[in-house]
């Protein structure tokens, strides 16, 4: 079977705030989450690329945050980071005070207590979908994301050369999948039928 459609239900801006407005930044955990969500969201990376960060692949130039995420196939991709979404990770980061090691992590118990490894993809996909269906948006997951970000791109008329390089798509024509515009059949057409 050939697809001309992605599966994955696209997230749409106005339910990205949702996520994000519903994390009430209480605990070191909701700083990460909202950073988790964040990074979904506004580099439309892969879940697993969060879970492959690391302090070091954080690194300025020009005046710009970059982080190098590890993305599918040994791939590393250079996006870099929208200043909301840098104010969120350095809130994180100060708060938690990470200079070295995974970013993403886990906390134990009452006190927070933060752990030096890297959160499972597991449980990285556990806590997103959480987020999710904190707000209704159960048919979605963390994949979503980044299927609203293509769609959202390519719908305001970004080249499809463009979005195929932030999602590190080899092939064009995965990133055609995410290209929903061009597959709605409209009404008219019909009616001439």
């Amino acid at each position: 079977m050939v697809y001309t459609k992605g599966k994955t239900h696209p997230l749409k801006s106005a339910e990205i705030k949702k996520v994000i407005d519903a994390i009430e930044l209480r605990t070191p955990i909701d700083l990460r989450d909202r950073v988790i969500i964040g990074f979904l969201a506004y580099t439309a990376c892969r879940i697993a690329a969060i879970s492959k960060m690391n302090y070091e692949d954080l690194h300025e130039v020009e005046g710009n945050l970059i982080i190098s995420l590890k993305e599918k196939n040994g791939k590393v991709n250079e996006i870099p980071i929208r200043s909301e979404l840098k104010g969120w990770l350095k809130a994180y980061i100060d708060y938690v005070n990470i200079s070295s090691g995974p970013i993403i992590r886990g906390f134990v118990g009452k006190d927070f207590i933060m752990r030096e490894t890297t959160i499972s993809l597991s449980s990285l996909q556990k806590i997103v979908k959480s987020r999710l269906s904190n707000v209704g948006l159960v048919n979605h997951s963390a994949h979503s994301f980044r299927a609203g970000a293509a769609t959202t791109l390519l719908d305001q008329g970004v080249p499809q050369e463009d979005v195929q390089n932030l999602l590190g798509h080899s092939d064009p024509r995965t990133t055609q999948l995410y290209d929903h515009s061009k597959k709605v059949i409209p009404q008219n057409l019909v009616e001439r039928l």
